[in-house]
């Protein structure tokens, strides 16, 4: 196996799981039907996992840009007392991925 499949396999495990978190985060869920609602949430998590798989370069720069608006939208609105350490939480589940992915496309672009 290539450092570049090793790199882009890290990427989606840490993609998936990033995901599930900010999931959990964002709402319960419970052990009932009504709970199912929140894994619609992870669609898109699975689209730019694919895309990761296909193109992990691009992967890598919207994961980025998604840190971005996940950030100014925690920031958009009435000034709220920010805790730093959320903050250190969504750029960690977001950049830990990014980073794989553009690890994965130099492995990728350099091994032919």
């Amino acid at each position: 196996m290539s450092r570049a499949h090793v790199f882009r396999i890290a990427a989606l495990v840490s993609l998936g799981l990033s995901g599930l978190l900010l999931v959990l985060a964002s709402g319960n869920l419970a052990p009932e039907w009504s709970g199912l609602q929140h894994l619609i949430m992870l669609t898109p998590v699975f689209a730019l996992m694919w895309l990761g798989w296909k193109h992990p370069l691009s992967a890598g720069w919207l994961v980025v840009i998604l840190a971005f608006f996940i950030l100014s939208a925690m920031y958009a609105g009435p000034p709220v007392e920010m805790i730093w350490y959320g903050n250190v939480i969504v750029w960690g589940l977001l950049l830990v991925p990014a980073i794989l992915f553009f690890l994965a496309a130099n492995a990728r672009g350099t091994s032919g």
